[in-house]
């Protein structure tokens, strides 16, 4: 009988031990593990805040150019309702002239009226 329990303690001793060895083994594959998911993590998080600097340099060229175009459209409504203006201007201006084309046609032949004999 002492035998027996001898047998059996060393039998759990080996046991243990073995177990122990096993469950170190997987303790150190999963430390490993987490090891390598917290570098990834971190490599992510630095691709994640690269990436979110360039959408604010992105955001930030955007709103830029919204600007210049803004400015652009303003630009070009300026240049739009001068051109109109001009065109309002010389229409005037030649009818004006056109006028005066009478007039003096009207004043030409008063002339010639006047100087001939009655």
């Amino acid at each position: 009988m002492l035998r027996f329990i001898i047998g059996l303690i060393v039998g759990l001793a080996i046991g243990a031990v073995a177990g122990g060895g096993y469950y170190y083994t997987i303790a150190d594959d999963a430390g490993k593990v987490l090891a390598k998911v917290r570098e990834e993590a971190g490599a992510l998080k630095k691709s994640l805040n690269d990436k979110d600097s360039e959408l604010g340099k992105a955001k930030g060229d955007l709103t830029s150019a919204l600007g210049h175009l803004k400015q652009a459209v303003t630009e070009k409504e300026k240049a739009e309702s001068d051109a109109k203006k001009l065109q309002a201007d010389k229409a005037a201006a030649e009818a004006s002239a056109k006028q005066a084309e009478a007039a003096k046609a009207a004043a030409e032949k008063a002339l010639e009226e006047a100087k001939k004999p009655q």
